[in-house]
This record gives C-alpha cells, sequence and structure tokens, in this order.
C-alpha cells in the first residue's frame, strides 16, 4: 500500500515554495515536506534493509542532519519524507556557492559532526558524497552557508547488495569529497593559502584513520581557522606548504607523511 503517495500529494515541477527540495503537500494538515524518492537494492532483503537503517538514522536528532518522519520502501526504490528541506544539493550542476576556504572547513566540520551523531547511535550513512550536501544560507544577520548531510541510500542502484560501508567508508569519503571541493575553492591571499593546507593535512589524516576519527577530524578542522588568524603554520607541520615535500626522507615521520587523495585505507 502506497500510503506515502496517498497523504502526500507532490507539488508540481518548479513550483517549489521558498526554494524547498522535492516539495509535496500534507492531505491532512496542510503542511508542506520534501519527499525524497530515492533508489534501493533491487533485492527484496537489500530494500528491507535500508528501509530499516533509514528508520534507525529517523532517531538520530543533529543540526546538520535531515529530518526524517516516515520511511516506506517499494520494489527497488524508497520514499522517505522529511521536514522541508530547504536549498540545493552541491553536486546540483549549478554555480556553487562555495566561495572561500573558510566555507569549505566549516561545512567539512559540520558533515563531520553529523556523522560522529550518527556513528554514536549505532548508524552507518554509507553514501556520503555532494550529491547527499544540501546547502543553505543560514537566515538572520549572517549569510554563511549551512549544510544538511541528506539520507541518501547506503547502496548504489545495481550494486547488488555489495559489501557493507562502515563508520571509517563514511570518515573517509567525506574526507574525499572535501579535498575535492577544496581543490576548486579560489585561494586568494597567504591566510586563505596557510588555512587551505592545515585543512588539507586534517582531511587526509581523517580520511586514513578508523571509526573514532570524525570526532577527532572535526577538532582539527575547527583549530585550523586558528591557523589562518594567527598567520602560522598548518596543524601538524612547522611551514605552510606539506611537510612531506619540504623534509628529507628520513627525517618524514609517519604522521605527517600524507596518503595520496582518495587511497587511504582503514587502519
Amino acid at each position: 500500500m502506497e500510503w506515502i503517495a496517498d497523504r502526500y500529494r507532490r507539488e508540481p515541477a518548479g513550483r517549489s515554495p521558498d526554494g524547498i527540495l522535492n516539495p509535496a503537500r500534507d492531505r491532512l494538515s496542510g503542511a508542506v515536506v520534501s519527499v525524497l524518492h530515492v533508489p534501493a537494492p533491487a533485492d527484496a532483503g537489500g530494500v528491507a534493509a535500508e528501509a530499516d537503517r533509514l528508520r534507525r538514522y529517523a532517531r538520530v536528532r543533529h543540526p546538520h542532519l535531515a529530518e526524517v518522519r516516515e520511511v516506506e520502501a517499494h520494489p527497488g526504490s524508497l520514499d522517505v519524507v522529511c521536514e522541508p528541506l530547504r536549498g540545493r544539493v552541491l553536486s546540483s550542476g549549478e554555480h556553487s556557492p562555495v566561495t572561500t576556504v573558510q566555507d569549505v572547513q566549516r561545512l567539512a566540520g559540520d558533515v563531520l559532526e553529523a556523522l560522529a551523531a550518527l556513528h554514536r547511535s549505532g548508524v552507518v550513512h554509507g553514501a556520503v558524497s555532494e550529491r547527499c550536501l544540501l546547502l543553505s544560507h543560514r537566515t538572520g544577520p549572517t549569510t554563511e552557508l549551512e549544510v544538511t548531510l541528506l539520507p541518501l541510500p547506503a547502496v548504489p542502484p545495481g550494486d547488488g547488495g555489495g559489501a557493507t560501508a562502515t563508520r571509517s567508508d563514511d570518515v573517509r569519503a567525506a574526507a574525499t569529497t572535501f579535498l575535492a571541493l577544496l581543490d576548486r575553492t579560489p585561494k586568494q591571499g597567504l591566510d586563505a593559502s596557510v588555512l587551505a593546507a592545515g585543512l588539507a593535512r586534517a582531511l587526509r589524516r581523517a580520511g586514513g584513520v578508523g571509526p573514532p576519527a570524525d570526532s577527532e577530524a572535526a577538532r582539527e578542522l575547527q583549530a585550523a581557522e586558528v591557523v589562518a588568524r594567527e598567520g602560522g603554520a598548518p596543524p601538524g607541520g612547522a611551514a605552510p606548504r606539506d611537510s612531506s615535500t619540504s623534509a628529507p626522507d628520513g627525517e618524514r615521520s609517519s604522521r605527517t607523511k600524507a596518503p595520496p587523495r582518495g587511497t587511504a585505507t582503514d587502519r
């Protein structure tokens, strides 16, 4: 029974009120919600597992996690009803609102903290990428960007089940995503270059360690902002550039030698 489709009337394309993602209107209360129609594994067992994971996701509360109300499973897909999701997905192909290294640093820290909240509740996100990052501007006197982590399926369509994602997979995927975003972000001035170097080091470290890395990495990303204010060296190094390229091989430590992007493994 498709009770979500019966209860919520989807708004016509192009009529999204207040920039709400996938808006639908509750036929009973008239309230607007967001309904995500997401793909799921083709087999019934995989769909049931995804539905269970998303229902556990719904019990976790964090300012940077989408608030899930209801989940309904269908063959090969899931309907996920959320509180109104305002903003646009980072991978939408539109001009990116991320314009400074400080934006990347703040968003990365927020996402890592949101992942830590999921992990403390025993939930793995499993699909961290640009397509699950919803960006909006904070209401009030500031125009800072806000990020919301969307509850997308942990198993990509057509994966056939695959290996179960782990907490360290989440952290590594977040680090890889924000390293790529950092590469595309303009770096104007010495302060921005220094902050970018420290941020890249913290992200690489986050991507190369085990499950506890999310909270530790969030603290490192916050500390990186001090570097830009004080004009000092990035965390973990004595020079603005990466220490793996500034010291002889015999003097490099395993702590400062950054793994290649996207190739970190669980330890």
